[in-house]
């Protein structure tokens, strides 16, 4: 394809693009490149823009992506009035070409939505970089008092010796290394060994390496590390910086410090300790290879240790960014720590019994278990002995409500004794959940045999027939949690006394308990624990007739 600029013939025209940046202005210069028959090529200034820096402070690669971002803008607009063969795009920011060129990088929201317009508009293969001092777009950028380059063999010697060339720069050999082992130690060795060969010495050192070596390698990449992704936390520390605005919060409540190495250490205020300076002084790990890398053999040398371990750990001489989740990560990747991780079984729920579940009259089933011992005194006088006493307490399953009695002992006839109280305020329950104590198993094979063959008119409420329920040893129905959650109403009866000497049943209940007195029951309330159980007895129905639901209701309030 041929064309006429200024009266000659061209057979090649090419577009050059250049982009630069200062703390004042960034901008874009378009150049024209032809060549005519006999392959002379000529260059000329098309169009230049310009834009001034924002107000807010903002970081130079920032400044750099936004030229870069006008700079595409330039190449669409002039594409849509002109062809060419060729397109070429320019910028002296190193940092802005590894941005263009990244697939696998997750950029911030500022910095993707540019890279973003750059590949819509162009083509990323056609970014290249040109040397700073080389770059006209300088011109646009810092504002300078001169005139646009006259000279042409200037822009041409860019044109033609580094159009065609790759200006890519190569992968630092230490990244290198970094990125093609899986091994921290490895990497080390590798590393002191090339430190050992550029060593200039009159005697070459043969043998393994020694401690020396391997911790000055391991200096050595950390160094760099930090170089590369802290390179502005140490420019804030060296000139003072760091602890002015909120650019440095992760990192500013760490103290850093530079140590006589170059290294960033973490303060603190453990300077006058006697543990040793990496200990006191951890090394500073940004968010890189090199700390997954330790990370991983010091997961590996404390036997595959968990998290919060390996993170303990770590910072016995590190100091890793985002420690938690570097750790965390590392751990669920590990294949062993993967293959090794039991499955838990997880214990299916029964059903509920239908006790818990069917609306019945409080206490109709209950569970019953005793805990103490509690030392109570009889009396209040000077001098006065106490006791060993326990708590008996049921719990409703219905209605989660707490009934609790004293006891004077462990013994089924302290049990019985309690039981008839419990049966006289709320009436006979159809069944009991307990666990394997003696003196359940001694009520059970004893005490309710014997009881049921008393007269009718002196305990009518254990005519019918209680259902005792042991558990699995080990197992005990637990009521006592019921207890300390303070679910339901606590209630207590008469004070505790043993079988012989109890009272009939209708006539030991009592409102309040042993820290305020025993107050007999009013007739009618005695009469309305009379109806209700008579009442169950012929019905046999759940609900209660409405004048003793309210007089229990009434009692039962706390």
């Amino acid at each position: 394809m041929s064309a006429t600029i200024d009266g000659v013939a061209c057979f090649g025209r090419e577009l050059h693009v250049f982009c630069d940046s200062s703390s004042f202005a960034y901008g874009a210069v378009a150049y024209v490149v032809t060549e005519n028959e006999t392959g002379e090529r000529k260059a000329q200034l098309l169009m230049a823009k310009s834009r001034i820096a924002p107000t807010k402070s903002i970081t130079i690669p920032k400044l750099e992506l936004c030229a870069t971002v006008l700079g595409a803008r330039l190449i669409k607009k002039i594409q849509e009035s002109l062809s060419f063969n060729e397109c070429f795009s320019w910028t002296d920011s190193t940092i802005v070409l590894g941005q263009i060129r990244s697939k696998r990088v997750k950029f911030n929201v500022f910095t993707a939505h540019r890279i973003s317009e750059i590949h819509k508009l162009t083509d990323s293969s056609k970014w290249q970089r040109v040397p700073g001092g080389s770059n006209p777009a300088d011109i646009v950028s810092r504002g300078k008092a001169e005139d646009w380059p006259e000279d042409p063999y200037g822009v041409m010697f860019i044109a033609s010796n580094i159009a065609n060339e790759s200006q890519v720069l190569p992968p630092h050999p230490l990244e290198t290394i970094l990125n093609k082992s899986n091994s921290y130690v490895k990497v080390k060795n590798i590393l002191a060994y090339v430190l050992r060969f550029l060593t200039k010495s009159t005697r070459r050192v043969k043998g393994p390496l020694t401690p020396t070596e391997i911790h000055a390698s391991e200096h050595k990449l950390i160094s760099f590390a930090q170089s590369q992704h802290l390179s502005e936390v140490r420019s804030a520390i060296a000139d003072g910086s760091m602890w002015t605005g909120r650019k440095f919060n992760n990192v500013r409540h760490l103290t850093p410090f530079i140590d006589e190495q170059g290294i960033i250490r973490v303060g603190g205020r453990l300077a006058k300790s006697l543990q040793d300076y990496d200990v006191r002084h951890p090394m500073l790990l940004p968010k890189c290879r090199l700390s997954t890398l330790i990370t991983m053999q010091a997961h590996k040398d404390n036997m595959h240790a968990g998290p919060q371990l390996l993170l303990a750990t770590l910072r016995q001489r590190y100091w890793p960014l985002g420690g938690r989740n570097l750790t965390r990560r590392v751990t669920r990747s590990c294949v062993v720590c993967w293959k090794k991780r039991p499955l838990m079984l997880e214990r299916r729920m029964g059903d509920l019994p239908q006790g818990r579940i069917e609306h019945v009259v409080p206490f109709k089933v209950c569970g019953v278990d005793l805990c103490g011992p509690v030392l109570t005194r009889p009396s209040f006088k000077r001098g006065g002995v106490s006791y060993k006493t326990y708590i008996c307490v049921f719990v409703c399953f219905t209605t989660k409500a707490v009934h609790l009695e004293v006891v004077g002992s462990l013994t089924t006839d302290s049990f019985i004794a309690a039981l008839r109280r419990f049966v006289a305020r709320r009436s006979a329950p159809s069944d009991i959940f307990s666990d394997n104590a003696t003196n359940f198993k001694g009520t059970y094979k004893r005490a309710i045999q014997r009881l049921s063959k008393l007269p009718v008119e002196m305990i009518p409420s254990l005519r019918r027939d209680v259902l005792f329920l042991f558990a699995a040893p080990r197992g005990s129905v637990d009521v006592l949690a019921t207890c300390r959650r303070g679910g339901g109403a606590l209630h207590s009866s008469t004070p505790h006394t043993s079988l012989r000497y109890a009272g009939s049943d209708g006539s030991t209940s009592s409102r309040g308990g042993e820290k305020t007195g025993v107050n007999p029951l009013p007739d009618d309330d005695a009469a309305g624990e009379k109806e209700m159980a008579l009442w169950q007895a012929k019905k046999g129905s759940p609900v209660p007739p409405k004048a003793a639901r309210k007089r229990w209701q009434a009692r039962s309030s706390p």
